[in-house]
């Protein structure tokens, strides 16, 4: 499933549930659905979710959830009103690396009340290299049952030794928080602005993102200076 443009899903913009092994969602965008990409149950993968754009859910931009298992999910961008990153079901055997998440407390939906939530016994899952950001309240995140308040706390409690606080300012455009998240947002551009503190701080992952300009591979799902994929229709070649 690969560089389509997705809006207004009643329930998930890409929806994984059942998944096997080898299942791929890459390069999409999606805006104004309830979930943005869902995986689970799942049957041991790898389910690679890579290099999506997803603004505006209502909840989880990305979802292993009801035993998925070996969802691989790398450079996202995801932009919400409510918790940006929540992994609140069962799952394991995820790797999760150089996502861009970023939500705020504007706006009443589910988890709205704190930065997200996490689950810190899932088996064999890996997340880290990842840029998180809270906008308009104290970050404040659940790990299992725990309330943990700070950012340098959170990295303590959890396996993201490496991730960053991030704002809104690593976009090189105006972005806004969609909030109240109807009538429907149009997607804003979500590239990043040079110099931001999300530029060359990916881990370099080999075959994956290899093509990547400065020191290292950026957050998210745009490397500074890159182009823009074709999101949706795209017109046929001349014969």
């Amino acid at each position: 499933i690969y560089n389509n443009d997705i809006e207004a899903g009643l329930d998930d913009g890409i929806e994984f549930d059942y998944y096997g092994s080898n299942c791929r969602a890459l390069r999409n965008r999606i805006a104004n659905c309830y979930r943005g990409i869902s995986a689970g149950p799942g049957f041991g993968g790898p389910l690679y979710v890579l290099r999506n754009v997803i603004y505006n859910t209502v909840v989880n931009p990305l979802d292993p959830n009801r035993a998925a298992s070996g969802a691989v999910m790398l450079h996202n961008t995801a932009v919400k009103s409510g918790s940006a990153l929540g992994w609140s079901f069962a799952h394991s055997h995820g790797y999760f690396r150089n996502n861009l998440l970023i939500g705020a407390a504007a706006g009443t939906g589910e988890r709205s009340r704190a930065s997200g939530s996490f689950r810190a016994d899932r088996a064999g899952t890996v997340s880290d290299y990842n840029g998180i950001g809270w906008i308009g309240g104290p970050f404040a995140f659940k790990v299992g049952a725990q309330m943990i308040g700070g950012f340098d706390a959170f990295r303590a409690a959890t396996s993201e030794k490496h991730s960053l606080s991030v704002g809104l300012d690593v976009f090189a455009s105006t972005v806004n928080i969609p909030a109240p998240r109807f009538p429907a947002w149009a997607v804003p551009d979500l590239r990043l602005r040079t110099g931001s503190v999300v530029v060359d701080q990916a881990q370099r992952l080999p075959g994956l993102n290899d093509d990547f300009t400065g020191a290292a591979p950026d957050l998210g799902a745009y490397e500074l200076g890159a182009p823009v994929p074709i999101y949706g229709p795209r017109p046929l070649p001349r014969e």
